[in-house]
């Protein structure tokens, strides 16, 4: 009993050395959840070295000169999540953002500007049948303040 342990505390460490063991490993077998996002962050601003995830209901983040998980400039985000449309119409859909964002919804892009940028709104009416669609938003803070929201109504 002693032994097996001692050779499973053995592995852990050997692959946490060699890099075997990391949030982006564990992370690819979560599932994207309904009702809410999933945020996987990560360093730079092409999603190199994920460093923690988080569960969250809406993205409003005005994080100022701070960031998540510690970070505060060089990081990206990429949050997930499926949401109940309740009925077939034109949806609204808003981001505000400083720096960069792209904005799919069921697999499809519908919001591209990756880009350096201040802080800047942008919005657009996408038709969508009733019921569960899945929502993915990535988001890029290169320097300076960090800001990022993502809402979406009925569009009037």
């Amino acid at each position: 009993m002693k032994r097996a342990w001692l050779f499973g505390i053995s592995i852990l460490i050997l692959l946490g050395m060699l890099g075997g063991i990391g949030s982006q490993t564990v992370l690819a077998h979560q599932s994207i959840p309904y009702d809410k996002f999933r945020a996987d962050v990560y360093e730079g601003k092409n999603f190199e070295r994920c460093v923690g995830s988080l569960s969250e209901y809406s993205i409003n983040h005005w994080w100022e000169t701070g960031g998540p998980c510690g970070l505060t400039d060089n990081f990206s985000i990429r949050w997930q999540g499926n949401f109940c449309f309740p009925v077939s119409c034109c949806y609204l859909f808003r981001v505000t953002a400083d720096d960069g964002f792209r904005l799919w919804v069921d697999g499809g892009l519908v919001m591209d500007s990756w880009i350096y940028q201040p802080a800047t709104a942008y919005e657009t009416c996408f038709y969508l049948s009733g019921g569960y669609h899945n929502i993915k938003l990535e988001y890029f803070e290169a320097t300076g303040g960090a800001i990022i929201t993502l809402n979406w109504e009925l569009d009037p």
